[in-house]
């Protein structure tokens, strides 16, 4: 694991935006091992040696780059199937999130019907695709 002094040594010699791109993919691995504290002061170094070498913004790519780093123990750090009950506001990753919502990756049951759960928008479907509700007269 590299220190977070080694991760903000940045080769100037050429194009420094496409440096600076490369360098983040490559020290991601060592930043996401750091506890948190020092993962959040090397993020805010790296950003501060890239606007006073550049004069702007780090590109889109590697400001999403850096807050995966960040966040790395909310999202894929955390891959405990139980988090929705034991965290009070989990961040889902995106197969969590499809699983939850679409139930995407699941087998389909012995009589080929797809097994999913319910999903989390607002409708009255059962996971069969049918509506069980009481049906109701109505006298418009």
């Amino acid at each position: 694991m590299k220190s977070s002094a080694d991760l903000l040594v940045v080769d100037l010699s050429e194009d420094f935006v496409v440096k600076f791109e490369e360098h983040v993919e490559e020290v991601f691995g060592s930043l996401i091992e750091m506890p948190l504290e020092e993962r959040r002061d090397t993020v805010d170094a790296l950003i501060e040696l890239y606007i006073t070498n550049t004069k702007e913004n780090p590109s889109e790519d590697a400001v999403s780059r850096l807050t995966h780093a960040l966040l790395w123990d909310y999202m894929e750090g955390d891959r405990r199937p139980d988090k929705m009950t034991l965290t009070e506001e989990p961040i889902l990753t995106d197969s969590q999130y499809n699983l939850r919502t679409r139930g995407t990756s699941r087998k389909a049951s012995a009589g080929g019907q797809s097994i999913h759960e319910v999903g989390l928008d607002p409708t009255y479907l059962a996971s069969d695709g049918r509506d069980y509700r009481i049906p109701v007269r109505r006298y418009d």
